[in-house]
């Protein structure tokens, strides 16, 4: 039974953070993630690489970006650049910096509770469909720990991160703005790891039901 719904427990979990944040926010406990938005937002316009590098680790890490509407740090790090091409290739580069090491550590935590079954997608096409965000990017590294792929597959999968980074760091740069908001990415975010477990937890019962036939 366990080894049937045990690639449902990492959504599943994910969920829940997600809900008690979602909570606290609601009741006030803590500031809403689009208010912490704004309030990091103001920051990041003038903040060192090094702490542009720490909150874009903390928005690429599993359950850690639960918190965050997802993709501030680069849209307003980038955003801020305009007009300075100096500042724009070190902020640039503290992103990437911060942003990998996380992606790595998704990653490893994935492979540390993987499981033995294998991700029939496309590494590539998965990664299109996932890095253009932060946090769905966070979710896809695990899944492929999850799912026991290699590390070189990761690696490939990393060249089109890298490729998703550099598209929103050269059009924050040229923008000079950030023509989005941060409740817009929350929903997407939601979406995506509601489908995740409605997904998972239906192999799991599909699983069930076979075992029970045979």
């Amino acid at each position: 039974m366990w080894k049937r719904y045990k690639n449902v427990v990492p959504p599943a979990l994910l969920a829940a953070v997600v809900a008690v944040v979602g909570i606290l926010g609601a009741a006030e406990t803590i500031p809403q993630p689009a208010e912490l938005l704004a309030a990091v937002g103001r920051w990041l316009g003038t903040a060192t690489p090094p702490f542009v590098a720490a909150c874009a680790f903390l928005e690429n890490t599993v359950v850690l970006n639960s918190y965050f509407p997802g993709a501030f740090v680069i849209l307003y790090s980038m955003a801020a650049t305009h007009g300075d091409m100096s500042r724009a290739m070190a902020v640039f580069g503290a992103i990437a910096l911060g942003s990998v090491l996380a992606q790595h550590l998704n990653y490893l935590v994935g492979r540390w509770l993987a499981s033995t079954s294998r991700e029939s997608r496309a590494i590539v096409v998965g990664g299109l469909l996932s890095y253009w965000h932060p946090q769905l990017g966070a979710i896809y590294s695990l899944r492929l720990g999850l799912r026991g792929r290699t590390y070189g597959e990761f690696l490939r999968a990393l060249c089109v991160w890298f490729l998703w980074t550099l598209f929103w760091g050269v059009l924050m740069y040229g923008l000079g703005r950030v023509p989005v908001s941060g409740n817009s990415f929350g929903v997407i975010f939601v979406a995506y790891v509601g489908v995740w477990l409605v997904v998972e937890v239906y192999k799991a019962r599909r699983t069930d039901g076979f075992a029970a036939k045979g």
